[in-house]
């Protein structure tokens, strides 16, 4: 987050004022700050499809045009992902990004462009294909870098499955522990999921099965969302069943319980009889656990 406890906050505050004064209502602000510019992102959401407006400050001056189009070095840029806006992908007549699984050419080497100094590629987190992946790594990109919301690529991977690009990652260098802002390592955001076959390739190529952050053990995780798969796979791989993780934002995690903590307190949402499938699995998950030694 870029605030007053920021030094440089104060240095750009009316420019901020200024640029925010000048777009109509209806728009969420946030601020983002790089080491060589203070970038404003305004985030507008229109029934389904979410548009964000970038502004680029530059020794102090921020440019915005009256229709809401933004100059940077000239060029007139519009639409940008949330997560993606600290970072401008940028060609010759509109702002891209990668996505979906295309293979944009113009998108690698503008975020190659904009991102190689500071050695922190967003575009790398959002690749789809070992192609794009390839080419990104190839500029220079840092394997192992976050993006604005502190996920990396193989945290990316971990919630699509996508096992071809994690093998070609973990080849090339990408830590198999890496953890993003919240403590999770690839495995623990495959366990939350319920990603069976990244959590499985994540395990047999070294991951923790119990992490390396007391924040999300992967246990914890898959208890947290009732991956019933994944609570198995973890115990059979000798993941502690005891384990508790840091209390955290989760309601069922307030004050750091066990797994079997969570899934017994997540079975009372629920009057008996009510949810008869939620009842047996919830049922089962106390059993696989207390099975493998959990304490009750």
């Amino acid at each position: 987050a870029w605030n007053d406890g920021n030094s440089r906050y104060s240095e750009f505050s009316g420019e901020i004022a200024s640029a925010h004064n000048k777009l109509r209502n209806g728009y969420d602000t946030f601020y983002a700050f790089d080491r060589k510019t203070l970038s404003l992102g305004i985030q507008q959401t229109c029934n389904t499809k979410t548009r964000v407006i970038y502004v680029q400050a530059k020794n102090g001056k921020l440019t915005i045009t009256e229709d809401k189009t933004i100059i940077v070095d000239g060029l007139g840029v519009t639409e940008y992902r949330f997560s993606d806006s600290l970072y401008i992908l940028k060609s010759s007549t509109k702002g891209i990004w990668i996505e979906c699984g295309r293979e944009n050419k113009n998108g690698v080497e503008s975020c190659y462009q904009y991102n190689l100094e500071r050695k922190n590629t967003p575009a790398l987190v959002k690749a789809t294909t070992v192609a794009e992946a390839s080419e990104l790594l190839a500029k220079g990109a840092d394997i192992n870098s976050h993006d604005i919301e502190w996920c990396t690529a193989l945290h990316s991977i971990a919630e699509s499955d996508n096992i071809e690009l994690a093998s070609f990652l973990l080849k090339h260098g990408a830590k198999v522990d890496i953890t993003d802002a919240e403590g999770r390592t690839p495995l623990a955001t495959a366990a939350f999921r319920g990603n069976t076959k990244s959590a499985q390739f994540f395990l047999e190529h070294g991951a923790s099965v119990d992490g390396v952050s007391k924040d999300s053990p992967p246990l914890i995780s898959a208890a947290l969302s009732g991956k019933v798969e994944i609570v198995k796979l973890l115990l059979d791989w000798k993941a502690d069943p005891n384990i508790r993780a840091n209390p955290n934002k989760y309601k069922w995690n307030d004050k750091g319980q066990t797994a079997l903590d969570i899934v017994k307190e997540m079975g009372k949402q629920f009057s008996p009889g009510t949810n008869p499938e939620f009842e047996a699995k919830t049922k089962y998950l106390i059993e696989l656990l207390v099975k493998a030694g959990a304490k009750q």
